[in-house]
């Protein structure tokens, strides 16, 4: 039986102002020697500003992940210090049970960022889309796909 793991990657590229946000989830099914797997990027202005990376995340038709400004309050967002840098924001949802994809499940809550100015304006929520299904082969588990370019790229 194969279970899924969420690699999900959110990548954000904004200038001074909201110009561009791209956004990519991918999902990689767990196998029996594999655990499942959640992962997300936000690129924001050329720099990672929100990192998540979660080991069976739940797979429920409308999964909600919430990445808020981390407790450390570091610059760097990594494996190791996850979440977002100060003044950034997102949630997002996506489909992530083994039935058909509903593609109205997908969705970007909400982006809040940092301005220059020292605002924070937020956009969302905007639809995903459908997820992209990758098969499996011999060295990697099946997986979903999303991504979504918006807000002027």
């Amino acid at each position: 039986m194969q279970f899924s793991t969420l690699l999900l990657s959110v990548a954000a590229l904004v200038p001074s102002a909201l110009a561009c946000l791209v956004i990519d989830i991918t999902y990689t099914l767990q196998t029996a020697s594999s655990s499942s797997k959640l992962r997300a990027t936000i690129v924001d202005n050329g720099g990672l500003v929100c990192y998540k990376d979660e080991i069976n995340p739940s797979t429920a038709s409308k999964s909600l992940f919430q990445l808020d400004p981390n407790v450390a309050n570091v610059h760097d967002v990594n494996e190791t210090f996850q979440e977002c840098v100060a003044g950034y924001h997102t949630k997002f949802q996506v489909d992530l049970s083994d039935k058909n994809d509903k593609k109205g499940n997908n969705v970007m809550e909400s982006y809040t960022y940092l301005d220059q100015f020292g605002n924070n304006p937020s956009y969302g929520p905007f639809g995903l889309g459908a997820r992209n299904k990758i098969a499996a082969t011999s060295t990697m588990p099946e997986q979903w796909n999303w991504h979504v370019e918006a807000l002027g790229c």
